[in-house]
């Protein structure tokens, strides 16, 4: 499920940084699900600030069996999650989305009951479902949680997984992203020079297209000018034809002025 989902499919991939919630961003006392009670891990305002300004989306993946289990509502979940926001907002920092996984097998609410939910890390689905909303570039995204099964949902999802012990966020995503730059200068040479040419490529096809839509318009302008030209024509047919008429008509008056009673 969705919280709060992000804009639009843009034409262009970014990276993501997945984050699971409890024990990342705030400290995990068991089901949290009361805003007075909430307490904040060092950090988390600025990591999201950081990507934010790199171009990063970020995305909060969180299970949330307590909702299946009825240890609370969904309201109560959302009540979170804005006390999060406003908390990474202090910084200036954005969540782009939030999906969280109500779901588990053992489940009181029957609806939420399911054997194997697959939204529910380590399953990968909501990371899935992420993917399918945003235009997201994977080699370059990576998770951080505070459990295996945080990594393991990141594994199955194709990105990389980082585990978070504690300590200060924004630091931990330094060094993500220290290590992230590193990892693409040590690309092998063939893969670099493919993406080069992928580039390239893209480019020589803007610059094929260019004339074509250059010559498109000007023939759209074209055809413009021509129905204009024949508006003009008919404007001033119409003007002529009245005006023969007008003359017409004045002559005949005037022969018959002048002939004799």
């Amino acid at each position: 499920m969705v919280a709060r989902s992000g804009q639009a499919l843009s034409p262009n991939a970014r990276p993501a940084a997945f984050f699971d919630r409890d024990g990342v961003f705030n400290v995990d006392h068991g089901y949290a699900h009361k805003v007075e009670e909430l307490e904040w891990i060092a950090g988390g305002p600025q990591a999201v600030r950081r990507l934010n300004d790199l171009g990063y989306l970020v995305i909060l993946v969180t299970n949330q069996s307590g909702i299946g289990r009825g240890y609370y509502d969904e309201a109560a979940m959302h009540a979170v999650h804005d006390a999060l926001r406003a908390h990474v907002g202090q910084a200036g920092g954005v969540i782009d989305a939030i999906y969280f996984a109500p779901h588990h097998e053992d489940a009181v609410v029957e609806k939420y009951r399911h054997p194997d939910p697959p939204d529910r890390k380590p399953n990968p689905g909501m990371l899935l479902r992420a993917m399918r909303d945003f235009a997201i570039d994977k080699e370059r995204s990576f998770l951080i949680g505070d459990k295996p099964s945080d990594l393991e949902a990141a594994r199955r999802a194709g990105v990389r997984g980082y585990l978070f012990e504690g300590g200060d966020l924004d630091a931990a995503v330094r060094g993500i992203l220290g290590e992230t730059l590193k990892q693409q200068a040590e690309k092998p040479p063939e893969v670099l020079h493919h993406q080069r040419s992928q580039t390239l490529l893209a480019l020589a096809c803007v610059l094929l297209a260019m004339p074509l839509a250059i010559m498109n318009f000007i023939g759209r302008i074209g055809l413009l000018w021509q129905l204009l030209e024949i508006a003009l024509f008919g404007a001033a047919w119409i003007i002529t034809r009245r005006e023969s008429k007008r003359v017409v008509s004045s002559r005949a008056a005037s022969k018959g002025q002048s002939s004799p009673t």
